[in-house]
């Protein structure tokens, strides 16, 4: 006498394995090298600018701040997307770090000029 199917100890076809949850594959990340040359390069065009210029005009003068504050904004702009926040990372660590270094540049020429001009 065969056993119904409903029946305990009647053959149970196998059941697939169950599979496990896999976080999905990591997105691609911007090099964040290449926005720390470009935050850092790009500011020095501001110095060429003005060589470009006709002597005296008014952008002659801001030339240098205007490519600095339009690095800085585009930044920053960078930031508010998911997929462009590194870039606009290493924009702004190249801009601070060139001007901290510019800045220590400056300070080190001031201190050998002064020592160069001083009495002692």
């Amino acid at each position: 006498m065969t056993q119904p199917p409903d029946q305990p100890g009647w053959p149970v076809p196998e059941q697939p394995p169950a599979q496990q949850w896999q976080p999905p594959p990591p997105k691609p990340k911007a090099p964040l090298v290449l926005g720390i040359l470009i935050g850092a390069v790009v500011p020095f065009f501001g110095v060429a600018l003005p060589l470009a210029l006709p002597d005296g005009s008014a952008v002659e003068a801001l030339a240098p701040f205007v490519w600095v504050f339009l690095v800085l904004l585009s930044g920053a702009g960078l930031l508010f997307s998911d997929e462009t926040r590194r870039w606009g990372v290493g924009i702004l660590i190249g801009l601070f770090g060139m001007l901290i270094i510019g800045a220590g540049a400056c300070v080190a020429l001031l201190v050998v000029v002064l020592s160069a001009y001083s009495g002692g």
